[in-house]
């Protein structure tokens, strides 16, 4: 599946930026209802809510492991079933391998489900999660998809190798307060390198004693930031109530950047330099050595 210039489509996303209550799927449940069949009745047709958006970033312990079917997963179906819309959303979940993974699912309307699994898992993640080895491809009403989770972000080479295939980067997070200067300057970063919208949504609130200020964005093709949620700061005033952000992903927007400033097309071209190494002094002197024909 390739990001087709000749095909003109676009997509109305919903981003959820949202608190979770910690380690308690049911009371979050409840609290996304509402705001879920607010976005359904604005258009919406692909809902996005956070990283573990039942459960909380739990890695101490106890993840907050669902078998795949699972509550969280049934929730995100009955969602999309209710409203006629894709619902997509990080769950911690067990394959039938025994391994837990740390999955994006989404959830179409029709009923069927889609997963990809986290590739770069950070800190103590790793003890408890089995990270996933391939990038995912869907597409939704012709708008080609390519889905991230939270520390993905950091990872630019997982982002390139799909970014020919790429209209629309999904990323979705538990992002903390304390790195958020980089959260917004990655995710405007992916946009402009890779020629493409990147819609990533944060939480909100406070869990396992880590702040979650959001700052959910939506970057265009050049970099521009075309919606923004509030990002709460530190021990402010500010509700850590749902907001919503709705977008129109247009697929014109994509092709036209890629037309007019071809950067994808230059990635491509030539081979990386061969490196030589002179000392001089105790200074290692580094050079390019060009090609030209050269082994």
């Amino acid at each position: 599946m390739t990001s087709d210039p000749s095909a003109k489509a676009s997509l109305r996303v919903a981003l959820l930026q949202h608190d979770i209550a910690w380690r308690d799927p049911v009371a979050t449940f409840e609290l996304l209802t509402e705001p879920i069949r607010h976005a359904a009745g604005a258009g919406t047709q692909l809902c996005v809510l956070s990283e573990t958006f039942s459960h909380g970033f739990v890695v101490a312990d106890d993840p907050g492991a669902e078998l795949e079917g699972g509550p969280s997963e049934r929730f995100l179906l009955h969602q999309a079933d209710a409203h006629d819309m894709w619902m997509a959303g990080s769950v911690i979940q067990i394959a039938s391998d025994g391994h837990a993974h740390n999955n994006m699912v989404v959830a179409s309307p029709r009923g069927s489900i889609i997963r990809y699994a986290k590739q770069r898992l950070f800190g103590a993640e790793r003890d408890l999660v089995t990270p996933g080895s391939a990038s995912l491809a869907l597409q939704i009403d012709h708008v080609s998809i390519t889905p991230f989770v939270c520390y993905d972000l950091r990872f630019a080479n997982l982002w390139w190798e799909r970014a020919a295939q790429t209209d629309l980067y999904l990323l979705t997070a538990n992002w903390p307060q304390r790195r958020q200067h980089h959260w917004r300057s990655l995710t405007i970063a992916r946009a402009i390198e890779n020629q493409c919208y990147v819609a990533a949504v944060n939480r909100v609130g406070s869990g396992g004693g880590i702040s979650y200020v959001g700052g959910s964005l939506v970057v265009d093709p050049w970099g521009q930031v075309i919606a923004e949620a509030q990002a709460k700061p530190h021990d402010s005033t500010v509700s850590c109530a749902t907001q919503t952000l709705i977008v129109d992903i247009d697929t014109e927007v994509v092709h036209r950047a890629r037309r007019s400033f071809p950067v994808l097309d230059h990635r491509k071209q030539g081979k990386p330099g061969r490196i030589t190494e002179r000392w001089s002094h105790g200074v290692a002197d580094v050079r390019i050595a060009h090609r030209s024909g050269a082994p």
